[in-house]
């Protein structure tokens, strides 16, 4: 079913709400068609939001599935296959460290819970990297602190500063 869009009229802010339409209708598989010629304005607003939403592998995937994104610009289309290589071959790396992780807090006898990013990755998207994240949420036991703390030097890990009342963060 086709989706609506608006004309470009002049004015980024007209070129940014066009940019968010084609955007969720291309990552819910709708006939998301690029307005031809293709304003630069638009494929750099697309280019940005993309980015900044971390959906770029998402929307490669979508542009593989959907013959509509197809014909979007090449540009938009090789930097979402770009991100989306580089995010595949992070995936490996971050995928090692965690198990590498996870197995030495298991050997110290630290009971830990992924959260968040991490786990949603592996079980509610096609592929773990199609949803990129900077970082990995780990859940222990408070009266474990002291032990993960010393786990995580072991591995190279550093700590980070933060502050001194329990009052001012739960994370460490």
């Amino acid at each position: 079913m086709p989706t609506t869009l608006g004309t470009p009229h002049a004015g980024p802010l007209h070129v940014d709400r066009l940019a968010e339409q084609l955007l969720c209708a291309g990552l819910i598989g709708s006939d998301a068609k690029f307005p031809t010629p293709a304003p630069s304005a638009l494929v750099e607003s697309i280019a940005t939001l993309a980015r900044l939403h971390g959906v770029e592998p998402l929307l490669h995937r979508c542009a593989v599935k959907a013959k509509s994104l197809l014909l979007w610009p090449q540009a938009l289309l090789e930097q979402f296959a770009q991100t989306t290589r580089a995010q595949a071959v992070t995936e490996v790396l971050w995928q090692r460290e965690i198990r590498q992780l996870l197995d030495a807090l298991d050997s110290a006898g630290v009971p830990a819970l992924l959260l968040k990013g991490a786990p949603l990755a592996y079980t509610h998207y096609e592929a773990p990297y199609l949803r990129p994240r900077g970082d990995t949420d780990v859940l222990i036991p408070v009266d474990q602190r002291a032990a993960a703390h010393g786990v995580l030097l072991d591995c190279g890990y550093t700590a980070a500063i933060s502050p001194a009342s329990s009052f001012a963060s739960y994370q460490l």
